[in-house]
């Protein structure tokens, strides 16, 4: 579980920094999908709710590190994300199409959703309708493109790490 918990969360670091640099450079009107949390959702829904929520809170402490936003802003919704997500397992199958794009959008609602309530919680100096703007509309867009694809790969390397062992089964 350690080793497969600690390869999730480098893998969405280091997602998470390619979105932050690199794709945020290149992307046309610098809107860059949310890799990092659609292979958090993915992993989530493999492993578990324990295995989501350190991921998460891992790639959202990364994320704040590399960001304006006040420290937990976005630990406190990834790390959400992860566990709900979590929660999952056994109990739906993450089919290959429909699943993935409910589950990113869902995902996403929540991210906006903990970013506007932290907003007004703690009185931050933007308003709370600027999460919800064309900008991510289009967002969700890219990520609703790439959560199939993203899925299938997780799942894929899950299969890959996952081998059991001999003896009965």
């Amino acid at each position: 579980m350690i080793l497969r918990t600690a390869i999730t969360a480098v893998i969405g670091v280091a997602l998470g920094i390619l979105q932050s640099t690199v794709l945020a450079r290149l992307a046309p009107g610098q809107i860059v999908p949310d890799l990092a949390l659609i292979v958090l959702v993915a992993a989530s829904w493999q492993y578990g709710a324990l295995t989501g929520e350190i991921v998460g809170f891992v790639i959202g402490l990364a994320l704040d590190s590399m960001s304006l936003a006040p420290p937990g802003f976005h630990a406190l919704s990834y790390t959400l994300v992860g566990y709900l997500f979590g929660k999952l397992k056994g109990n739906m199958s993450a089919g290959p199409f429909l699943a993935p794009l409910v589950a990113t959008l869902g995902a996403l609602a929540i991210k906006y959703g903990m970013a506007a309530l932290i907003t007004i919680v703690f009185g931050l100096e933007t308003s709370p309708t600027r999460f919800f703007t064309l900008r991510a509309l289009w967002e969700g867009g890219f990520d609703l493109v790439l959560a199939p694809l993203l899925f299938w790969v997780v799942a894929r390397v899950v299969m890959l790490t996952d081998r059991r062992r001999g003896g009965f089964h």
